[in-house]
């Protein structure tokens, strides 16, 4: 997490830029709040130069710290913009078992892809507690890890979901934060989005800082290895522990969700020797600075930081 990446000006600057694309495109205007659905997402990449200069070097450098200086492509551009309006209202506030995934529906999934990086999401709003923000599933990308590495084929994005939710996940946060502050998410943390009962609509956007080349995971030298690095081979190592708060989750509403094929399990210890010149072939899916866990009252930053000049956290590298 690198709080206040850009100012707060600057993200007020690009939401009304946001604002107006999304009264281009589906006739939602900031002026009328009948006019607002649950929920929109503006599926494309807005590259106009005020959205852009929110993508600052504080970004990249934390980035760089996190994957590798030289190692990552160094494209500064935000991506989808998700805008959660009133998601859940009209229900209790808990935390979701429908819609978790990780993204990337636009590539095969392998242990080592460069294609993601990082999860890179920007909030150009303030997300208080039960405002709607994304909701983690901490130390699930140890499970998606391991099913990763038992398809060193690859695995389509539907079916990765599939395996890796065939048992229970937990350890849920919420994401809260202030705008400007940049989440650095592990690319195999599942999520999925919260209920929103208070504020105004939620506007964050989500980037991926992808690779030059596929990640290594047995190099000759151990200080060779990124932080993003280390983190997959400690997934790969450590067998994954079932939170207390474990519940059956899925992607799809109608339970379609479950895992419906037999499940390649990679036993602990065992860290697969993927070379630079992995599988990444193409296939198709597209949330801070606080995480509050069980609810608004018990909260604490997201665990794992590095470099405390700028407090970055590679959110879900948890032991």
């Amino acid at each position: 997490m690198v709080r206040q990446a850009f100012t707060a000006r600057q993200a007020a600057v690009a939401c009304e830029y946001v604002w107006r694309r999304m009264e281009q495109k589906a006739g939602i205007r900031k002026s009328d709040p009948s006019t607002w659905p649950e929920r929109y997402d503006i599926e494309e990449h807005l590259r106009n130069p005020e959205v852009l200069e929110c993508f600052t070097d504080r970004i990249a450098n934390a980035i760089g710290q996190l994957v590798g200086h030289s190692r990552w492509r160094g494209e500064r551009r935000w991506g989808l913009w998700p805008v959660n309006f009133s998601f859940g209202r009209s229900r209790p506030y808990d935390f979701p078992t429908t819609g978790w995934h990780i993204d990337g529906n636009w590539f095969t999934h392998t242990v080592n892809s460069p294609k993601q990086g990082l999860l890179v999401v920007g909030l150009f709003t303030d997300i208080e507690p039960r405002g709607g923000g994304t909701i983690l599933s901490l130390g699930s990308h140890k499970r998606t890890a391991r099913v990763l590495a038992g398809h060193p084929e690859g695995i389509g994005h539907r079916d990765l979901f599939r395996e890796v939710l065939s048992e229970p996940i937990g350890n849920f946060h919420e994401v809260t934060g202030s705008a400007g502050d940049v989440v650095l998410a592990h690319p195999f943390l599942f999520h999925t989005k919260g209920i929103k009962h208070v504020g105004g609509p939620r506007i964050i956007s989500n980037t991926e800082a992808g690779l030059r080349q596929p990640m290594v995971l047995s190099r000759t030298l151990d200080t060779d290895y990124s932080i993003l690095e280390e983190s997959i081979r400690k997934a790969l190592r450590e067998a994954p522990e079932v939170p207390p708060d474990a519940r059956a989750c899925r992607f799809l509403r109608s339970g379609r969700g479950t895992c419906t094929r037999p499940r390649r399990r990679v036993h602990a210890g065992h860290v697969p020797d993927v070379h630079r010149r992995g599988h990444h072939h193409r296939g198709r899916n597209r949330s801070s600075a606080v995480v509050h866990r069980h609810g608004p009252r018990d909260s604490r930053p997201v665990a794992g930081h590095h470099r405390p000049a700028d407090r970055i956290a590679l959110a879900g590298r948890r032991a």
